[in-house]
């Protein structure tokens, strides 16, 4: 049951328009449409099974609720690793101002590299981003002992082989996708 209230919904022109486009872009079933008696609520009845990326759908579409944008680099250049500390950086006041978390939970030192660097506890509900400091210690660790595995109380890194095809993997939850 994907349920969705706004005061103003009567005098606002698209409300109800924006809730099934965004049903419908995620490519959800909606089974039944219910209409409360004081026209400040649409409730909508989803197979079980697409109701988590129902609801993610329709949060998305209203700024509902905290969003997180996966970030995977690729080409550890110049270029790569100044936007991995600007994100680093930055992180927290994205957090605070707009919701917005940015996770690195992807890196591959370049293109045509078959190693990657990704969280090691990747989770729906995990708040990980890889940091320089994880890729340095776990490339450390590499060179010296063959290590595969750095985690300290805030930052988990693992280096995988995959290539770019992992990196996809890596970066599209099968949760996430429509």
């Amino acid at each position: 049951n994907t349920h969705n209230t706004c005061r103003s919904r009567v005098d606002t022109t698209g409300v109800a328009g924006r809730f099934f486009s965004s049903l419908g872009g995620a490519k959800i079933n909606v089974l039944a449409i219910a209409q409360g008696s004081s026209e400040r609520n649409i409730s909508t009845v989803v197979w079980s099974s697409d109701s988590t990326r129902a609801l993610r759908a329709v949060h998305a579409a209203f700024n509902l609720s905290n969003m997180t944008a996966r970030v995977g680099i690729i080409g550890m250049s110049e270029v790569g690793i100044s936007l991995l500390r600007l994100l680093e950086a930055e992180r927290d006041s994205l957090k605070s101002n707009f919701d917005l978390d940015i996770q690195v939970c992807m890196v591959c030192p370049e293109s045509g590299s078959e190693e990657i660097f990704s969280l090691r506890n990747d989770t729906e509900s995990g708040t990980e981003s890889l940091t320089i400091g994880a890729i340095t210690r776990v490339t450390e660790d590499l060179d010296e002992m063959t290590k595969t595995t750095f985690a300290d109380e805030e930052h988990a890194a693992v280096v995988s082989k995959g290539g770019l095809g992992l990196c996809f993997d890596t970066l599209f939850r099968k949760e996430c996708t429509f």
